[in-house]
């Protein structure tokens, strides 16, 4: 046998390896991103579909994972259809299986798509929202579970009381939250938390109501602190009206759903604002926050709660992917996602993983500093 017969033949059985890992080829590994492009979140998914594709364009120019490049796929769904999501992924999974999933959204965390993935051993990785329970595994999560995420947010609205109240004791505290599934689920989670401390909700709305009669109300009870839970926009409105009643109280909320205020300046001075995340005390003009920025900005901002995560996303993949080998295998993944420690993105804190599952970050609260427009870990101020 010539050297050129050898070269071909170890090049087939290498392709002969890989046989039983789907979405793998000798030149490339097809991810998947589970995307919304159907209904109303059709403009944010192909945001996020846009920014995930030079992500991976960015990889793919800095290196490559045993000679194979990462193709991207969009798998599109509309997040108005129930169960559209879960056709969707089974579609896929019938027809081009991928190697993996990556930074999907517009599904909840317990959709029973999540279930699909697991059950047929897909890696879901960095899935675009946070799992409701802390014990969940059934994808590869980077935040905090929505429990976690109330545990800190409602213990920051206890402990700092109203920001310049000049009297001590309770905060007299209010929820306002969307009807979606969702914020109804990160809703019962703040109400649980707050019973569980012992603390008082005064008020508890649905953000249907009349908006100039809600804030009135409120602002007439002295309520200190709002727990928001919904889409941005509707925050921001809650925020002008309570401007514009001369009412500027302490908003609380989850930074996968109002992270876009740091890009809203004129909001800023409108009213305190403590978001809870899993990107505590990462420095706005490190490395990885520039890497990000540099590939965000191509697409003029907007979103840059679920930019963020996709950027980690991304990051993750890279990580496994490099660490799997040539072997690819969806096995051989997770048991590589299983291994990394202290893995560093660059914009939030270091994670590990264990059995294929995240340590997820611990919930963060962060103040916005509406001076500098981003936000920094949120320090307790002693009152009188």
């Amino acid at each position: 046998m010539d050297e050129t017969d050898l070269t071909a033949t170890i090049a087939y059985l290498h392709t002969l390896d890989q046989a039983g890992a789907p979405g793998v080829t000798g030149a490339d590994v097809r991810v998947a991103a589970l995307l919304p492009l159907h209904g109303r979140l059709g403009e944010t998914a192909r945001l996020v579909e846009r920014f995930l594709n030079l992500a991976v364009l960015d990889i793919n120019t800095r290196r490559r994972f045993d000679g194979r490049r990462i193709t991207l796929v969009s798998v599109p769904f509309d997040a108005d259809v129930p169960g559209d999501a879960l056709r969707a992924a089974k579609a896929v999974q019938a027809t081009q299986p991928p190697f993996c999933f990556v930074g999907g959204f517009g599904f909840a965390p317990d959709d029973p798509v999540q279930g699909f993935l697991a059950g047929v051993g897909v890696p879901n990785l960095a899935p675009l929202v946070a799992p409701y329970r802390s014990e969940d595994r059934s994808a590869i999560w980077i935040e905090p579970s929505v429990a976690d995420q109330a545990r800190a947010l409602v213990q920051a609205a206890v402990d700092a009381g109203a920001p310049g109240s000049s009297v001590a004791g309770p905060v007299r505290l209010a929820l306002v939250s969307n009807s979606d599934t969702a914020s109804q689920v990160a809703a019962q989670a703040t109400r649980d938390e707050i019973g569980r401390l012992g603390a008082t909700l005064l008020f508890d709305q649905l953000a249907s109501a009349p908006l100039r009669g809600l804030v009135g109300r409120l602002h007439r009870a002295k309520i200190e602190a709002v727990f928001v839970f919904g889409p941005y926009d509707d925050a921001a409105a809650f925020v002008v009206e309570a401007a514009r009643q001369q009412w500027h109280p302490l908003l609380l909320g989850r930074w996968q759903e109002l992270g876009a205020i740091e890009q809203d300046p004129a909001l800023h001075h409108s009213a305190e604002f403590l978001l809870v995340t899993s990107y505590g005390g990462v420095e706005p003009r490190s490395r990885g926050a520039y890497d990000f920025r540099r590939v965000a900005g191509e697409l003029g901002g907007g979103h840059p709660e679920l930019l963020r995560d996709a950027y980690v996303g991304a990051k993750l993949l890279e990580a496994a992917l490099a660490a799997t080998g040539r072997h690819l295998t969806q096995p051989g993944l997770f048991a590589s996602i299983a291994g990394l420690r202290g893995f560093a993105t660059g914009i939030m804190p270091p994670l590990s993983f264990e059995a294929g599952a995240s340590r997820r970050p611990a919930a963060s609260v962060m103040r916005l500093d509406p001076d500098r427009g981003w936000l920094v870990p949120f320090v307790l101020e002693s009152h009188p």
